[in-house]
């Protein structure tokens, strides 16, 4: 059985994907609490604690006004989200 990593499951996308998908029981679905994906180090040591087989990036900045109001700001959230992650 493949472990299946899957990032953002907790947003619009993500919630979608789970509630049809017949591969429930093989995802990691860690809230962003638990993972932070915009910091190197605790991706690095999520990976190799829990191994997945599998990542899926769903994780994303949609607010699309706020990020405009980012724009070229590589220290911004919707930068290091939606680019650097």
């Amino acid at each position: 059985m493949a472990k299946i990593l899957v990032i953002g499951a907790g947003g619009l996308v993500g919630s979608r994907i789970l509630e049809l998908s017949k591969f429930k029981d093989e995802m990691i679905t860690p809230t962003h609490k638990e993972l932070d994906i915009t910091d190197l180090a605790a991706v690095k040591a999520y990976m190799e604690k829990m191994k997945p087989d599998v990542v899926v990036n769903l994780a994303a900045f949609t607010d699309v006004t706020e990020g405009e109001k980012q724009r070229g700001d590589e220290t911004g959230l919707c930068w290091r989200l939606n680019v650097a992650s």
